[in-house]
């Protein structure tokens, strides 16, 4: 699955952190889910 970008829904970016086995319990705000994976927002 490819990294998300700041373009990416939510949805799509908590996709993202499931298949990378990443927690993101209590994130709701996609600016948090992205710092999660690692994805500077622009």
């Amino acid at each position: 699955m490819a990294k998300p970008t700041s373009k990416s829904t939510v949805e799509e970016i908590k996709r993202y952190l499931t298949s990378q086995g990443i927690d993101f319990s209590g994130k709701t705000l996609k600016s948090d889910l992205l710092a999660l994976a690692g994805v500077e927002e622009v």
